[in-house]
């Protein structure tokens, strides 16, 4: 199964920021347990949603910069709040902004979710770089990244 937490990317620049779109429905099947008759989107999964724009971002960054592909590895959460409580029919601006990008080593993204302009979350994730564990790996994620970036490239022309 995967989860993937950004239904759209409407802003992509490599080397500084990224936008995406999540729309929260009462259709996720999350809500059966979470809660039953009060649905709350959880704050892990609001989380999630952050780390994978800002993963998208610094694998485009690293590609786009040159760099040899790395595989992007979420491995610290520094100073993260959640601000308000998310519930179906909420449409989450997820935005992430480069603070320091060192390609060989790590890079650290502050990132936010808003709803309608009132900032729900909110921190900065710190990402490592890793070797690719294997060239199939690298082949697949490369692929992927792709066609996310031509997904962004052709709702954006």
């Amino acid at each position: 199964m995967r989860f993937i937490l950004v239904d759209k990317i409407v802003e992509l620049v490599a080397g500084d920021s990224a936008k995406g779109v999540k729309c929260i429905t009462l259709t996720n099947e999350i809500f059966n347990e979470h809660f039953p008759n009060y649905p709350i989107f959880p704050g892990s999964l609001i989380l999630e949603g952050m780390a994978q724009l800002a993963g998208v971002l610094l694998s485009h960054t690293l590609i786009e910069e040159g760099h040899p592909y790395r595989v992007v590895a979420l491995t610290m959460v520094k100073n993260l709040k959640f601000r308000a409580i998310i519930h179906p029919g909420d449409r989450l601006i997820y935005s992430s902004k480069i603070k320091y990008f060192y390609p060989n080593e790590y890079a650290a993204v502050v990132v936010k979710g808003e709803r309608e302009g009132e900032l729900c979350a909110g921190g900065e994730l710190i990402f490592s770089f890793l070797e690719s564990p294997n060239p199939q790996f690298e082949k697949e994620m490369l692929h992927n990244l792709k066609l996310i970036i031509e997904s962004y490239k052709g709702a954006n022309q």
